[in-house]
């Protein structure tokens, strides 16, 4: 479960990776390859590399959105 506070929304590991792979599913990706994409843009947030992490992500959407990236 999600806690907020003043200058931190935590989010754990799991909750952030089945939103990431529910996200990806819905716009088209397998399961497997949803599931892969989603723990490396986990994984990236947990090792501190954020910018190919949770910060990533909207802009990830973003390009299948646009047909940059096929699912």
């Amino acid at each position: 479960m999600s806690v907020k506070s003043a200058e931190f929304l935590k989010v754990s590991h799991l909750e952030m990776e089945s939103l990431f792979c529910r996200i990806l599913i819905q716009r088209g990706f397998s399961k497997d390859k949803a599931k892969t994409c989603a723990n490396i843009f986990t994984s990236n947030s947990l090792d501190g590399v954020y910018t190919h992490g949770v910060n990533r992500f909207p802009r990830f959407v973003n390009y299948i959105s646009e047909g940059h990236i096929d699912p």
